[in-house]
This record gives C-alpha cells, structure tokens and sequence, in this order.
C-alpha cells in the first residue's frame, strides 16, 4: 500500500479516475519530492498535504479544485505548484509563506484576486494568471522577482479616468485616531512607539495598517481603492511583454487623488470599513 512508503521520493498517479486522496496515505510518504496528480477529479486536498515537508514540486492540473487548505503553506521547499484548470476561487493568505516558490501556475481558474500575501513569495520569477477573473492585481507582486508574467484572459480593468467629486472625507474617530498614533509611532524616539510596542492589543488593532500610495501617509480602515498601470515589461525584464497591469494602489483621502499632478491614479471603488 502507498501508506507504507515511506522512503518514496516521486509519485505519478496522473490521468486516472481519483476522487479523493485519504489523509493516512499523503500524511505517510514524507520523503517526497514530487508528487503529480494531474488529470484526476479532485476536489480537495487534504490538511495533510502540508506534512509532506521535503516536497519540491506539486502539480495538480486538471481537476475540480475549489479551494486549498491553508495547511499548503507548510511546504517551505516547494518550488514548483502547477494548480491550472481547476475551480479554484481564492487561494489562502499562507501562500506567503512559500518563500522557495518560483512557479506558480493558475491558469484556467475562477480566481478574481490574488492574496497581498503573495509578496512573501521572494522567489516567484513565474506567474500564469491566464483565463482567470482578475480585474487587478495585488500592489506586492511589484516586489516579486518575475521574469515571465502572463494574464491574458482576465476582465483587467482598463485605463479609463474615475472623477471625483468628493474632495474631504468625514472620518470615524477611530481612524482618526489610529492614523494620529501610527504616524507618532513611526518615529524611533517616540514614546508612543514604545508603548505600542508593549501593548499586545493595540499592536493588534493597528496590525491591517498600510500607507498611502501618494503622500505615504498611515490610514486603518478608510481609503480610496485605484489602480495604477505598471509597464510590467519595464519593471521586471520579463521574457513575454504583457503591457500595462493595474496594480492596486490604496490612497488615504480624495485629497490625494485630485493632487496627482499627473494621471497616475484610477478609481476603483471609495472604501470605509470603519
């Protein structure tokens, strides 16, 4: 039985009939390093994929995938994940923790974003994206170092202007608040700083934090999500070309979209989650 090999290194089992994978046999061979699946009917991995500690590449193409267990995040030396043409809608946010990843493939899915998390990913020179539901893409993969990204067949979000009409927002006094404590806690002599840093909740409630992508200022939970158009060719040197990606970029206020001296910035959607 496959439960008791223990000492296996690579398994095919690709292009049959199997519905599913019992937990007690993936959880056992724990000296793979290749695993093919391809070509199955599949539609869930177990937790136990995440036991399997020394696999190298996972390839999973053509089956009924709809989700992943976040347990996949365990794979720290997984280089290679080939997940295309399945059903899959999300992938979990431990994605990010694949630091030896460098091929991902997604093509042929139902995904219509993918996780910040991503940027953990320091390794990824490949990413397929084609035939998704994409409309933009993550500001974090501008950190990853791909040398070939594909995205054809998504409904991308075009370069279109977005007016505004609104030029101040009332803001909640917690976000108010939280912007006042994150911007006095940046600074290293801050006393504020200090007591943050002490305070197990605080740190927690300011922990989604990011900064705006116009005037680097702090917000929480209130922000104006637009898009940039990145010429991914420019910006990564990649071997296929293609164009001009929107990458999200958040922005703190109204404010800072009308200053843009030039058409940097596209509208999404104005965002309050107070």
């Amino acid at each position: 039985p496959l439960g008791e090999c223990k000492s296996l290194e690579k398994l095919h089992i690709f292009s049959n009939r199997i519905i599913t994978i019992a937990p007690s046999v993936l959880g056992s061979m724990i000296s793979l390093t290749f695993l093919n699946l391809n070509h199955n009917r599949i539609s869930e991995l177990p937790s136990e994929i995440g036991l399997l500690v020394n696999l190298r590449q996972l390839s999973v193409d053509g089956n009924t995938l709809v989700e992943l267990p976040k347990q996949i995040g365990n794979l720290h030396h997984l280089q290679d994940l080939h997940l295309a043409d399945n059903q899959l809608k999300s992938l979990p946010s431990t994605m990010g923790q694949l630091r030896a990843l460098t091929q991902l493939l997604l093509a042929k899915n139902r995904l219509t974003s993918l996780p910040r998390t991503i940027g953990g990913c320091t390794k990824l020179s490949m990413l397929d994206t084609t035939a998704n539901f994409i409309s933009f893409f993550p500001a974090e993969i501008l950190h990853l170092p791909l040398k070939e990204f594909t995205v054809f067949a998504n409904p991308l979000i075009p370069q279109w202007p977005f007016p505004v009409e609104q030029e101040a927002e009332i803001l909640c006094l917690r976000e108010l608040a939280a912007r006042s404590v994150l911007t006095s806690a940046a600074d290293p002599k801050s006393r504020i700083r200090f007591l943050v840093q002490r305070n197990t909740t605080i740190k927690s409630l300011l922990a989604p934090a990011r900064r705006c992508a116009h005037c680097d200022a702090f917000f929480l939970n209130s922000y104006l999500e637009c898009v940039r158009f990145v010429n991914i060719k420019k910006v990564f040197h990649t071997t296929n070309n293609p164009g001009r990606v929107p990458v999200q970029a958040l922005l703190c206020s109204h404010a800072c979209f009308s200053k843009q001296r030039e058409e940097t910035f596209f509208g999404v959607l104005a965002t309050s989650q107070s």
